[in-house]
């Protein structure tokens, strides 16, 4: 098989095998491929599947394959090297949960991170009954749904509050391209964006992925991010979504004391997941029913 060439963006791409389908998303910034789409045939699937990651990885120096697997094939790639990392509990909308997978090559399978992890993770169950839930919208503080017209305040905001990140969200027109599945909470002070969210919806599933918080410096300590998370959970319940998660990075404790406050159950770690805030880091994974909003 003939291998293309990675563009920078990651541009999903098909590969199909006289025994597998795959759509894989490459990408340089993040050195990684990740599993968007799959179908195998028993054995002689899997051996054509992994000998197509294993190419692409070689010949473009990447460390991780990384995807939301159903279980039964979960189990029947660990033969092959991957690892189960994580579960999203509910993701397939009929009662049956992703688990999280991947492969390393080279040494991204070594956590630079590890420690501050555990260390997180212990301080958010050690504050987790200071407070429960959302508060009140500060004073002089206004929320929104995003529109198209907010699209390039929002390229803005993530190019101030991040160094780096996953995906081009310093980019107006890919947000704008976004628009047809994702969601994007934002909070104005004085018709300036101050922190914003967003839902990234798979209608096919009826799940969702809670990501992109970000908060201007000057607006951090009113709770803005759990007050954006809350109105994005009640209009997915409107929306009939089942399943919610979210990838936070292990080192945020704001954020992961946020999901926790919020009820979400923490599930596993992805080691060297992605390239944010200026290089790579774990990343936790937490998820929650649309059940426990409604109850």
């Amino acid at each position: 098989m003939n291998l293309p060439e990675v563009s920078p963006g990651g541009t999903p791409q098909v590969f199909k095998g006289e025994y597998f389908y795959v759509n894989l998303e490459l990408s340089l910034y993040n050195q990684r491929v990740t599993i968007l789409d799959y179908r195998l045939s028993g054995e002689k699937g899997a051996v054509e599947f992994i000998s197509l990651l294993d190419s692409l990885c070689i010949k473009n120096e990447f460390g991780k394959v990384w995807g939301k697997l159903r279980q039964e094939d979960a189990d029947f790639l660990s033969a092959y090297g991957f690892s189960q990392e994580a579960a999203i509990l509910n993701y397939y909308g009929d009662k049956s949960n992703a688990i999280v997978c991947s492969k390393f090559y080279f040494d991204r399978h070594v956590s630079t991170s590890a420690g501050e992890s555990k260390r997180v993770l212990q301080e958010v169950g050690r504050k987790i009954n200071r407070s429960n839930g959302p508060g009140q919208m500060p004073p002089g503080f206004l929320f929104k749904f995003a529109e198209p017209k907010d699209m390039p305040a929002l390229a803005e905001l993530y190019r101030r509050v991040f160094k780096s990140y996953p995906y081009p969200v310093f980019d107006k027109d890919y947000l704008a391209s976004t628009l047809d599945h994702v969601i994007y909470g934002l909070v104005f002070q004085e018709n300036n964006l101050v922190a914003a969210a967003s839902a990234e919806i798979d209608f096919s599933l009826g799940n969702s992925e809670m990501t992109d918080f970000a908060t201007k410096s000057c607006a951090r300590g009113k709770g803005l991010a759990s007050l954006i998370l809350a109105k994005l959970e009640n209009k997915l319940a409107e929306m009939g979504v089942s399943c919610l998660y979210t990838i936070a990075r292990c080192t945020s404790l704001g954020m992961n004391l946020v999901f926790l406050r919020s009820g979400y159950c923490y599930t596993g770690t992805l080691v060297n997941n992605c390239h944010i805030a200026g290089g790579f880091e774990d990343m936790n994974v937490w998820c929650k029913s649309i059940s426990d909003i409604r109850e």
